[in-house]
């Protein structure tokens, strides 16, 4: 078993306040592009929708099921941080960090650095967004 460090879930009231205030910050100091590009609230629900739920979680401990089994209102929430993400032209530093895990080759000898392939686990939250860009 991976040994993984697990970052606690924000609860949904901190997400509405993340949301708020990049709107807030949008509002004050960035001037909107001439054709603003939005994501709706379909296409936030197809992505997740086809989201593979055995796909492991990056260092956010966010796992794909656990935003397949989002209600409504977290999904417009995510909705509105993701738009306000392209609107401010903004991506967390958070999100861009990844896990490297080493996975032995198989019938090779594990105790040279060549029987080892290395995988890089995103943050979920980060793939989620990627995915619409």
């Amino acid at each position: 078993m991976m040994n993984e460090a697990v970052m606690p879930v924000p609860p949904i009231s901190s997400l509405v306040l993340i949301a708020y205030s990049l709107q807030i910050f949008n509002a004050s100091t960035v001037s909107s592009p001439p054709h603003p590009v939005t994501f709706e609230f379909r296409e936030v629900q197809n992505v997740i929708a086809n989201l593979n739920p055995k796909k492991a979680p990056g260092i956010d401990g966010i796992s794909n099921k656990m935003l397949i089994e989002l209600p409504r209102v977290a999904v417009r929430i995510l909705l509105f941080i993701f738009n306000a993400m392209l609107r401010l032209e903004y991506f967390p530093n958070n999100w861009k960090v990844a896990v490297v895990k080493m996975i032995p080759k198989p019938g090779k000898d594990l105790t040279k650095a060549e029987s080892y392939r290395p995988i890089s686990l995103l943050p979920t939250m980060s793939k989620l967004f990627e995915n619409y860009l």
